[in-house]
């Protein structure tokens, strides 16, 4: 938690952010692959984003623990790796991922969001 945020939660209540790093809502293309020797890979959706992980909207399934490679476009292209800590069905080829990024990333676009 920082500093105490709070953030409007689906059903209008308010919740207190908890993350060390809070997400930015944003729009940002993305490239993944599968790190685990599948090939799985494909292009998403960067929905919301911080210094530590990302929502991204994708196509295919990536089960939790998945290691991946993240490619994400914005002032420049990011070459991160990552790994699921959630997946989500939103509807037919249509997932939400939540991602951890191995590092804490810098992104100066935040500053902005």
């Amino acid at each position: 938690m920082e500093g105490g945020k709070l953030s409007m939660g689906k059903a209008n209540k308010k919740i207190k952010e908890r993350r060390r790093f809070p997400r930015k809502e944003c729009l940002s293309l993305a490239f993944y692959a599968n790190l685990n020797g599948m090939e799985v890979r494909g292009m998403g959706r960067i929905l919301n984003l911080s210094q530590k992980g990302a929502l991204i909207e994708i196509d295919k399934y990536l089960p939790p623990y998945t290691s991946i490679k993240l490619d994400i476009g914005m002032e420049r292209f990011y070459h991160l790796k990552a790994k699921v800590i959630w997946s989500k069905v939103e509807s037919p080829n249509k997932y939400l991922v939540g991602v951890e990024f191995d590092k804490v990333q810098e992104f100066p676009i935040l500053k902005y969001l």
